[in-house]
């Protein structure tokens, strides 16, 4: 059997069965689609809640954590760890993603009368854009970079288990050198392409000295001048 196969059979084996139970037993349901237990609306407001409250926790205890491993603790560096909007950004990011997921699937199974990838595309883009609007946008680069690769990694494993691609490690590899590749190609010639925090850290690592930095930045004028000419 593929090796693949084996790994779907696995998982699917893991997945619990679902309990019989009498039709006057089951939970009321806005829509006979809907898997969950109790009412739509409790579902999606109980997933926020939820999540918010995980948020809060992770938040308190990372914050926590900060306090006590830093030099000062000062009342000032107290207020600047618990009592900043920051610490609500966070839980309010998850629970707008779980929350908005779970209401916008149901809408979508209610108004649409069917079960598709389609609802779990639309409620997934809608979820993932209110969520966004919850941190600042300095944070967004590091969660598209999160999403992107996790996105790109399940397209990946799709392929593998329709049996069009056969699934090796090396094509990890092969991945990490294709974009470490296009990276260094923006840092060394189009620098502005990258997240300036990314620069930061490629600066950081090359340590180059002043006669290299002065080579960078000429290579980097030369580029621009190159693409400026034709028309770029």
């Amino acid at each position: 059997m593929n090796t693949n196969n084996c790994e779907q059979q696995q998982f699917l084996q893991e997945i619990p069965e679902c309990q019989k139970v009498k039709e006057e037993d089951q939970p009321i349901k806005c829509h006979k689609l809907c898997k969950h237990d109790g009412n739509c609306i409790i579902n999606a407001v109980g997933g926020f809640i939820k999540s918010l409250g995980i948020g809060l926790g992770v938040k308190t205890i990372t914050n926590i954590l900060f306090f006590l491993l830093s030099k000062k603790k000062s009342l000032q560096t107290f207020k600047a760890l618990f009592l900043t909007t920051q610490n609500i950004q966070l839980p309010l990011f998850l629970a707008t993603m779980t929350g908005t997921m779970r209401g916008a699937i149901c809408i979508l199974r209610y108004l649409r009368k069917k079960e598709d990838g389609y609802n779990a595309f639309i409620s997934g883009f809608i979820a993932g854009f209110l969520s966004l609007q919850m941190i600042e946008k300095k944070s967004w680069y590091v969660w598209k970079m999160f999403f992107f690769s996790r996105c790109i990694d399940g397209i990946y494993n799709h392929y593998c288990n329709n049996g069009t691609i056969k699934k090796k490690v090396i094509h990890y590899s092969y991945g990490y050198m294709i974009s470490s590749f296009l990276i260094a190609y923006c840092y060394f010639l189009e620098p502005f392409l990258l997240n300036k925090s990314l620069v930061k850290l490629y600066n950081n690592f090359a340590q180059l000295g002043q006669n290299e930095k002065l080579w960078h930045w000429c290579s980097i004028i030369m580029n621009a001048n190159q693409i400026s000419s034709i028309g770029l």
